[in-house]
């Protein structure tokens, strides 16, 4: 315990000598980033995923990525209409850019300060989903907007506390448009026209729409995968059931459904469902991005994967986006650098152009502090107490239990 306060000593007396001096500081992309919540193809085949800290481009085949906003904001909702043309959201508004998302303006902001939760385009048609059953919509490409509320009425804060987010938009035939809410089911509603008809045969929590060349419309659900061939007026249960499906995309007759637990693949019109682990993991699967016959992304809540094989094998490709809240704690021998973070220990010996994290043992993500004694053995101070490493952080062992 003495050696332990001994340590902490050193390291305030260290931190007042550094508060002291000026220093210039540069920004290390590689460690931004976070959960994955959309991804995006542009017509030069660069692929775009948007994050809590903004906007990332890889033109590598996402072996690397650039962060490429001009700031940081929740990034949300990538949707490509044209190379010139960008959407996104942040969480209050419909965002455009016409330089390949290098800088964003606002498009259209949601009325009372509702949250932005899709966005959807067909031509020149663009829908803007927020709360309480509301959407804006615009028939020229974002000119001008009105707002449709298919409840009738605006109640920004209902005392059931239940938001009613339009989560999902399917055009059929360029006239009929297919609304998706999160507690009230599907509206049918006529483009142009602010009545609409509700249809409650399904789930009450609705996430995407799918449509196929043989005229089905595909629905996924809080409850599973839904089809309808009436264009939404009656719906049969596919598959997944009581499984979560946030993202739901077909190609080449073969089915891949991105679920609150893993990523699941159908060859056979979805009558039977094989689970495909990422790495012997089952993330959530937040958007499925599909490039050609054989080349997937998948966003998660654990970074970007990438299947070359039509989905059968997963590799984790995130450099760059390991989903890190918060850096706690910053250590520096010869040419390591060590990082305690919301998510790990993590380490870099050239310079922070990579890193690697290593946290095998350490039963706490969150590493507040980092030190190292004359024998080379790193500690980490966690919420589950101290671990040493001896093998330069490749594996940890806990050593003080309780404290940190």
């Amino acid at each position: 315990m003495k050696s332990i306060k001994f340590t902490i000593a050193i390291l305030i007396i260290i931190s007042n000598i550094l508060i002291a001096q000026t220093f210039t500081w540069n920004k290390i992309n590689t460690l931004y980033g976070g959960s994955v919540y959309s991804l995006m193809k542009d017509s030069l085949n660069s692929i775009y995923c948007g994050t809590e800290k903004g906007i990332f481009r890889s033109a590598n085949n996402t072996d690397s990525w650039q962060f490429i906003s001009d700031n940081e904001f929740y990034a949300n909702n990538l949707t490509f209409v044209d190379q010139n043309y960008f959407l996104c959201s942040n969480m209050f508004s419909a965002l455009y850019s016409t330089n390949q998302g290098l800088t964003w303006d606002t498009l259209i902001s949601s009325p009372y300060g509702a949250v932005i939760s899709s966005i959807y385009t067909k031509g020149n048609k663009f829908f803007v989903g927020t709360e309480q059953l509301t959407f804006l919509y615009s028939s020229n490409k974002g000119e001008s907007w009105k707002t449709i509320n298919l409840n009738g009425f605006w109640t920004p804060w209902p005392p059931s506390y239940s938001y009613n987010y339009i989560t999902a938009f399917e055009v059929v035939n360029d006239s009929i448009l297919i609304v998706g809410s999160d507690g009230d089911g599907i509206f049918i509603v006529p483009i142009d026209s602010v009545n609409g008809e509700q249809i409650n045969t399904l789930p009450s929590g609705i996430y995407n729409f799918e449509q196929t060349n043989l005229s089905k419309i595909y629905c996924g659900t809080s409850n599973g995968i839904y089809t309808s061939t009436d264009i939404g007026h009656n719906w049969t249960l596919v598959g997944l059931k009581k499984r979560k499906i946030y993202s739901l995309k077909i190609k080449n007759n073969v089915f891949f459904a991105g679920t609150d637990s893993g990523m699941y693949i159908s060859i056979d019109d979805g009558l039977n469902w094989l689970l495909k682990p990422f790495l012997n993991m089952n993330p959530k699967i937040n958007d499925i991005l599909i490039i050609d016959s054989t080349i997937i992304y998948a966003a998660t809540n654990f970074g970007n994967y990438i299947s070359t094989d039509n989905g059968s094998n997963w590799d984790e490709r995130s450099s760059g986006l390991y989903a890190i809240w918060g850096i706690y704690s910053i250590y520096t021998s010869y040419d390591n650098i060590y990082l305690g973070t919301s998510n790990g220990f993590y380490q870099s010996d050239n310079h922070g152009a990579s890193w690697i994290l290593n946290s095998v043992g350490l039963t706490q993500d969150l590493i507040w502090s980092i030190t190292l004694d004359k024998s080379s053995n790193l500690y980490a101070g966690t919420n589950a107490g101290i671990f040493k490493s001896s093998d330069n952080g490749e594996s940890w062992n806990n050593i003080l239990s309780g404290t940190y």
